[in-house]
């Protein structure tokens, strides 16, 4: 019974160890500091550009909107391919834009996890 523990006691030890070093792959160097980013750090990173690009983009889409498009009535309202003018510019525009902007960060800029 003792021998049984042992040995499943040893291999607990050795998958652990299996575990660390491979955490120990999923570091990335932070390029501000020097230090490298763990998993989380580096979600954590991501989350914050993410979350930048997206109060940017909404941000702008509201202000051009806005500035377009209120206080005209239907008479006044110009069309591109008979779409108003306010939302080619305000909403589809800034659409197309963050689509490039965030498939390029996505594909060049993004560290991922190396395996």
């Amino acid at each position: 019974m003792l021998s049984v523990f042992c040995t499943v006691n040893s291999s607990i030890k050795s998958a652990d160890n299996v575990a660390v070093s491979q955490l120990s792959k999923e570091y990335v160097m932070d390029k501000k500091n020097g230090k490298k980013l763990g998993h989380f750090e580096l979600c954590l990173k991501e989350f914050k550009i993410g979350g930048i690009f997206t109060l940017a983009y909404i941000a702008v889409c509201c202000a051009l909107s806005y500035f377009l498009g209120y206080g005209l009535d239907g008479t006044q309202t110009t069309f591109i391919m008979g779409i108003p003018s306010w939302a080619a510019i305000g909403v589809f525009l800034p659409w197309i834009i963050m689509v490039v902007i965030t498939t390029v960060y996505g594909l060049f800029i993004m560290k991922g996890d190396d395996e």
